[in-house]
């Protein structure tokens, strides 16, 4: 009698703590509607909330790089704009799935904004930047998807660097694999003022190659300037949705034969970008994240 006597004493017990637990778990339970699972014991049982919670992904998207798919360990800035100067509020890196997220961010007021922005100055085989579009109404815990963009770079083909060449011309370049949306756009510039400046407006569509029949306006023969190429996704515009070719290269028309070329270099991007801000290509907030 002792020994059955003990059993139920412990039986007693379990079932008067599985009950604490439960009533402490529903005090505890979140907004959402719980659900339950049971926990038998002989011809018992008792029924405990699932506690579930839902955390926000904030301002997210992903990142790939060419065909290889989505792309991991990928710097990018959130960009916010107070209404005066912009500033780079955050930093993050793509996780293992090529998922970027920017949790916990203040609320937009009146005039605010927010894109993301990658920015690359060192790893050649990757755009020299990609810019978002803006976002520009945001509250506290809310879930804003803010772009899918690839960052595989634009490889610019014809003519080469140092390249002294008459008109027309056929500028080439490598389109980014697969990416159907794509839109290109050819530019050319002087290379210390960036005065004059010429662009295709609008972008030329997913093509490769772009012929210079003459001379834009401004410009002059046997001087150096520079080339490079722009791209734009499905909703690219002056605000966001761009990137820009990592390379640019000095190209030089009815230069006379014979011309040493040999200390004609290639130029990065990141090295003209105060030119490009001078031009009204770039917007002020391009400091290389200052």
């Amino acid at each position: 009698m002792a020994k059955k006597a003990a059993v139920q004493s412990r039986w007693r017990t379990l079932i008067f703590a599985l009950i604490f637990l439960t009533v402490i778990a529903t005090i505890y339970q979140p907004g959402s509607a719980a659900q339950t699972i049971s926990s038998e014991t002989e011809d018992h049982f008792v029924y405990l909330p699932l506690i579930t919670y839902t955390i926000s992904k904030g301002i997210y998207g992903s990142v790939s790089f060419g065909s290889l798919g989505l792309w991991a360990d990928v710097s990018l800035d959130l960009r916010f704009f107070n209404g005066s100067e912009w500033s780079t509020i955050a930093s993050t890196t793509t996780d293992e799935n090529g998922v970027y997220s920017f949790k916990n961010m203040p609320s937009l007021q009146a005039g605010q904004r927010y894109y993301i922005r990658f920015l690359n100055t060192e790893a050649s085989g990757y755009l020299y930047t990609w810019r978002t579009l803006p976002i520009t109404a945001y509250q506290a815990g809310q879930e804003v998807h803010a772009g899918d963009f690839n960052i595989v770079d634009i490889n610019l083909i014809a003519p080469y660097s140092g390249a002294q060449m008459y008109l027309p011309l056929e500028f080439r370049w490598h389109l980014r694999g697969g990416l159907l949306t794509d839109s290109y756009e050819f530019n050319l510039f002087e290379p210390q003022t960036s005065t004059p400046y010429f662009y295709t407006d609008p972008p030329l569509g997913f093509v490769d190659r772009y012929t210079l029949a003459s001379l834009p306006t401004g410009f002059h023969y046997n001087t150096w300037y520079l080339w490079d190429v722009w791209v734009y996704g499905p909703n690219g515009n002056a605000e966001g949705d761009w990137g820009i070719s990592y390379w640019s290269y000095y190209v030089s028309f009815s230069a006379p034969l014979g011309s040493d070329t040999a200390s004609i270099r290639i130029v990065k991007t990141a090295d003209i970008v105060p030119l490009l801000i001078r031009a009204n290509r770039l917007p002020s907030d391009f400091d290389l994240g200052e």
